[in-house]
């Protein structure tokens, strides 16, 4: 995240404090400092839910993206690219794409803060990797950066998500297509 960015979510906060933690719903005093300690604490859980409510959205690509449905057009114009590409296409030649995007939707999803479950952990992406040649890696590497620019969306978050995905998506595609 950057300096910036947290700055702006720290003042966000801040206000939001400011205004959540100094509103009292109570119309009465408290009768006892007890009472006002909680109230306090209760401001400062209010405050503490909104920061990490705001530094949640900060960091889910998918909503910045666009929401799963973006997600799952940028999965399809991935494999639409890797059938159309010399290097790559005999990796899904036989595959069922539906299934395929499916899954590939579900784990860009997990990966970039979404709530689907990842088919396949870091470990198992690692190994596929490895099955590759770096030929083949950097080819579906540029692929997936082709279907990623196809997409409107802020210029930041889709080298943010090319950062993220791109260096793994060998080894996602590999190892889905094991699955």
């Amino acid at each position: 995240m950057s300096r910036n960015r947290l700055f702006c979510v720290a003042v966000a906060a801040f206000l939001t404090f400011s205004v959540t933690g100094c509103k009292s719903d109570n119309s009465t005093t408290p009768s006892s400092s007890t009472s006002s300690a909680s109230s306090s604490d209760a401001g400062a859980s209010s405050a503490s839910n909104s920061m990490s409510s705001m530094m949640n959205s900060a960091t889910n690509l998918v909503g910045q993206l666009g929401g799963s449905e973006k997600i799952s057009s940028l999965a399809s114009s991935f494999l639409g690219n890797v059938k159309s590409n010399p290097t790559t296409s005999n990796l899904v030649k036989d595959s069922d794409t539906s299934s395929l995007t499916t899954k590939l939707t579900d784990q860009l999803n997990s990966m970039l803060g979404g709530s689907a479950k990842a088919p396949l952990t870091n470990e198992e992406i690692d190994a596929a990797s490895k099955k590759n040649t770096p030929e083949t890696n950097s080819a579906l590497s540029d692929s997936f950066s082709k279907a990623l620019e196809s997409l409107s969306a802020n210029q930041t978050v889709k080298d943010t998500i090319n950062k993220t995905v791109g260096p793994k998506i060998g080894g996602i595609l590999t190892g889905l297509l094991q699955k």
